[in-house]
């Protein structure tokens, strides 16, 4: 990508497997880190009020309960260290509360009122 534009953003697997040497990297989640002290969101599973939720809650706490065995198979997928796979995983790693599930639902009703 970088043969033909001058900077990229690079994400997930992509970006654990790029050969960065050379390169001026700022890794966004560290980056926000040192400068907030908090944690980087990634991304959020989002679910409409009228959408049981548990599925999605099922499927999270899945990883959880099997997380070396999510770490073998992408291992196997990717050919990245079990080391990384594993620290990616447990730094993204949340639970989720009804505060936060109502926090999301008010943040995306918010971008929604603004067009986004």
């Amino acid at each position: 990508m970088l043969r033909h534009h001058d900077a990229a953003i690079v994400i997930g697997d992509p970006a654990l497997q790029a050969d960065l040497s050379g390169l001026h990297v700022l890794d966004l989640a560290e980056g926000w880190r040192r400068l907030t002290g908090l944690p980087f969101v990634f991304a959020v599973w989002a679910v409409r009020p009228e959408v049981a939720p548990e599925p999605f809650l099922w499927s999270r706490d899945y990883g959880k309960r099997h997380a070396e065995e999510v770490v073998d198979f992408a291992q196997r997928r990717t050919g990245l260290p079990a080391s990384v796979l594993r620290s990616t995983s447990t730094a993204t790693s949340t639970t989720t509360s009804t505060r936060t599930t109502r926090r999301v639902s008010r943040s995306s009703t918010a971008a929604r009122m603004r067009g986004g």
